[in-house]
């Protein structure tokens, strides 16, 4: 976690904060986080990350889907599949639009 960190403070001096670089820095330590059971912390940092790639790309976008998809494991793992399967159709109605009903993925 400490090299994530510190691997997010270059990236944001490098290119400042919204970057796809930063975005996936931060996936990774809200990764880490999920993996740790820190749901909460893990969850708010989904979301910025969310906003960011909105923001960079659109709301029909492949990394936007996938961060819906990184949410709802985290409220899967919270035992909270309601929200869970919200999250995950939300990512795959956004697959859906970029590729198309016939895609494999």
């Amino acid at each position: 976690l400490v090299l994530f960190r510190k691997g997010l403070e270059i990236h944001i001096k490098l290119h400042g904060e919204d970057h796809p670089e930063v975005a996936m820095a931060n996936n990774n330590i809200a990764n880490v986080y999920r993996t740790q059971g820190k749901y909460v912390d893990a969850l708010g940092l989904f979301k910025k990350i969310c906003d960011t790639k909105i923001k960079l790309h659109g709301l029909v976008n492949e990394d936007v889907a996938g961060t819906y998809t990184n949410m709802a494991n985290v409220y899967a793992s919270q035992g909270n599949f309601e929200e869970a399967e919200k999250m995950y159709q939300q990512g795959l109605e956004i697959m859906v639009k970029v590729h198309g009903p016939e895609h494999p993925d």
